[in-house]
C-alpha cells in the first residue's frame, strides 16, 4: 500500500500551514515553546498494523469491488 508516511515518495518538505495576519516574532516564540509539534511524515496511529492512509485504500478497493459486482448483475 503506497502511503506518503512509508517515503515511497516525496511530499512536501514541511508541514506548513497559513497566516492570518501580521505575526509578531513574540508571539511566534511563545507558541515555540507552548505548542506540541506533529510529524507530517510519521504515521499517528496504527490500527491492525495499517495506518488510516492504508484503511481508505483498503476501504476504496472494497467499495471498487463491490461497485464491479453490482454493475455486472442483471436487473
Amino acid at each position: 500500500m503506497a502511503r506518503r508516511e512509508q517515503h515511497w515518495w516525496l511530499g512536501p518538505t514541511a508541514c506548513t500551514g497559513s497566516l492570518s495576519g501580521p505575526v509578531d516574532v513574540k508571539d511566534l516564540l511563545n507558541a515555540t515553546n507552548t505548542d506540541k509539534v506533529v510529524n507530517c511524515d510519521k504515521v499517528q496511529l496504527r490500527i491492525l498494523g495499517l495506518s488510516f492512509a492504508g484503511w481508505d485504500v483498503v476501504a476504496s478497493a472494497a467499495l471498487a469491488l463491490y461497485a464491479a459486482l453490482a454493475a455486472r448483475l442483471k436487473r
